[in-house]
């Protein structure tokens, strides 16, 4: 009897069981084993390879919108100007610090040591707020390096993987499922929901949703 490369891989979504293959008058389904829910198998292996080959055919519409998801919502090029604007500020206190001790240090300096203590004191705060700020800019820049790579890395493996499709047979496809860590779940209504974790050409992966599809 004949089962695609899902066996393992579709889940009843109401006892949360593995379905088995079960092939009543020749013809093959995925079967809870505990409510006997069941999915006609060659249809929803057809239904998938279609869905993965579009999706890996168009990485852009697979690929989340993952930086504008960040914090700021700036683009690289704005990120980086206010760490320079940012930095330009910070150094700019501390001249005005070391400006304002050499002036109290001066012989017969008119500038008072309660006047220095509390510009002294101004001057600091000023330069924990820039420091806060730029922290905050530089982590938002090394995130979106991060994305920037990710998102990259996850096109070419979409490329990749779309270059081989044609010539696969059952045997690659289920390496590729696995890789793409593909599971299928069926809800009580019969809707099919497809969740993979799209890895990039390295080895972190994010987690993206293929749209829902009914099969009966």
């Amino acid at each position: 009897h004949w089962y695609p490369p899902l066996r393992g891989l579709v889940i009843c979504s109401v006892c949360g069981r593995r379905m088995s293959g079960h092939t009543p008058r020749d013809v093959p389904y995925y079967v809870c084993p505990i409510c006997t829910r069941r999915v006609n198998a060659r249809q929803l292996w057809q239904s998938l390879k279609e869905g993965i080959r579009a999706r890996l055919l168009e990485p852009e519409r697979l690929v989340p919108g993952i930086k504008a998801q960040l914090r700021s919502g700036k683009s690289l090029q704005r990120l980086e100007e206010d760490q320079r604007s940012l930095q330009r500020e910070k150094e700019g206190w501390e001249r005005s610090k070391v400006k304002a001790r050499r002036l109290h240090l001066l012989p017969d300096s008119k500038y008072s040591l309660d006047d220095y203590l509390a510009d002294s004191r101004s001057i600091d705060e000023q330069l924990d707020r820039v420091n806060r700020e730029l922290s905050e800019v530089e982590q938002d820049i090394a995130q979106l390096r991060q994305a920037i790579v990710d998102e990259e890395g996850m096109i070419r493996f979409c490329e990749r993987a779309a270059h081989n499709l044609d010539s696969m047979d059952d045997s690659r496809w289920r390496v590729l499922l696995e890789r793409i860590r593909l599971t299928v779940v069926v809800e009580r209504s019969g809707q099919l929901v497809v969740h993979l974790a799209l890895p990039t050409v390295e080895e972190p992966t994010r987690e993206i949703a293929l749209s829902t599809s009914g099969t009966g």
